[in-house]
């Protein structure tokens, strides 16, 4: 016995009953004071009232063609979107005088071109 009172879960499950126990009071309790409420009882008539007749409103409205906004063209992306083609461009380009002055399998590394490709990957990675 000492060892099951002395035991780590103990207080877990005492604290999940105690918890347990008061959100069950806390339901009925709340549920009586709701039901008794008068002022909440035609709040909830009235509420009932405005959502059969918007019901009964939107049934009779003229139905209207909604236009949808394009969501992804919001500025960021269209800004994101133009460094990306610039990006695009410097890689190309770098990539285009890379093979124009090497052979197939022969690469000279004191290139100017190759430092704003290696920028440029490294920001699109």
């Amino acid at each position: 016995m000492k060892k099951i009172l002395s035991s780590r879960w103990i207080p877990v499950m005492v604290g999940g009953v105690l918890f347990i126990v008061t959100m069950i009071g806390l339901t009925f309790v709340t549920g009586n004071l709701i039901g008794e409420n008068e002022e909440i009882q035609q709040l909830v008539k009235d509420l009932e009232a405005a959502r059969s007749q918007k019901a009964l409103d939107d049934a009779t409205a003229i139905q209207k063609p909604e236009t949808i906004v394009d969501a992804t063209k919001t500025d960021d992306s269209i800004e994101n979107e133009g460094e990306n083609q610039m990006l695009n461009t410097v890689i190309d380009n770098s990539f285009k005088t890379i093979n124009d002055i090497s052979d197939p399998g022969e690469l000279n590394f004191d290139n100017p071109a190759l430092p704003p490709l290696m920028d440029a990957l490294a920001r699109q990675r």
